[in-house]
């Protein structure tokens, strides 16, 4: 007999779940003061049960009389409610120093080790972009998009205090990361449909009786 029942959810391969790109960006400052932030939402298969960002890429630049030698652009991944403003829980944080960044045009593309923990489908997160001191701690690439449903770039002067929403331009982000589905298993058992039972008076073998008796609830055999 054959049995069927739910497996542990199989994780996929390492993909890409988002991207946005702007075809003609322009680069925005990123401050203690001036934030930015991208909502996003991953494209899921309809099957999935959860998923989880495993990397990050951003546009990042630097402009080459700009800001300090100290200075630092700070990238987080956090909670969200959807577009405008983030939530207050961070996921995960980097920091790459003004410096190692790219001064000319176009930004090009960089990888940042942002995770997040497993989340339900349908669910948006926000990434984040700011600075480590007033001065530019980097560049964020922004343009124009065709709207899209649960996607939102905003922009603050105010520390993040207050946010401005547009949902007609976007953060240049590529988002990677796992989903798990459901799983079956098949189990092969054996069951007794009978049980057959000898009889015997004695060492008179004449006595001997076989017979069998089908058993209603077909036990499982070890």
């Amino acid at each position: 007999m054959l049995l069927q029942g739910q497996g542990p959810p199989a994780t996929s391969a390492e993909t890409q779940i988002f991207l946005v790109d702007p075809a003609s960006p322009t680069t925005q400052s990123a401050s203690s003061t001036a934030h930015h932030t991208q909502t996003f939402t991953p494209v899921l298969p309809a099957e999935a049960l959860t998923w989880s960002v495993t990397r990050v890429q951003a546009r990042l630049r630097r402009t080459p009389t700009a800001g300090q030698p100290s200075d630092a652009v700070i990238l987080d991944l956090r909670s969200s409610s959807g577009p405008g403003a983030p939530g207050s829980t961070t996921f995960s944080s980097v920091q790459v120093a003004r410096l190692t960044l790219f001064n000319g045009l176009p930004a090009p593309w960089v990888d940042l080790a942002l995770t997040t923990p497993p989340m339900a489908p349908g669910v948006p997160v926000a990434f984040v972009a700011r600075g480590l001191n007033s001065g530019e701690g980097g560049r964020v690439s922004v343009g124009a998009v065709t709207a899209r449903p649960g996607v939102g770039y905003a922009s603050s002067a105010t520390s993040g205090l207050l946010w401005s929403t547009s949902s007609t331009n976007a953060l240049a982000l590529a988002v990677y990361g796992t989903y798990t589905t459901p799983t079956t298993t098949t189990v092969s058992t054996r069951s007794a449909r009978a049980v057959r039972i000898t009889l015997q008076a004695g060492p008179d073998a004449s006595s001997r009786v076989v017979t069998s008796i089908r058993t209603p609830n077909l036990p499982v055999l070890p």
